[in-house]
């Protein structure tokens, strides 16, 4: 993002969010489809399904949390 997230509007916040939810849908899928798999098959999940976590706010905010190491 360009500008300070209290300088966006309501329409730069929501085009955001949809730019990067439609850029990590595919990859956010998988991930669950891997976690779900291994679940269901009593595995433990994959590491790689910890890496990141993007939350949407309530505020509009999207949020990309990284797993500490």
């Amino acid at each position: 993002m360009s500008k300070e997230l209290t300088e966006l509007t309501m329409e730069e916040m929501l085009n955001e969010c949809i730019r990067v939810r439609a850029e990590y849908r595919q990859e956010t899928l998988d991930k669950l489809d891997r976690l779900l798999s291994a679940i269901r098959k009593g595995r433990p999940a994959p590491t790689q399904n910890d890496e990141a976590l993007w939350v949407l706010h309530e505020d509009g905010r999207t949020v990309k949390y990284l797993k500490s190491r």
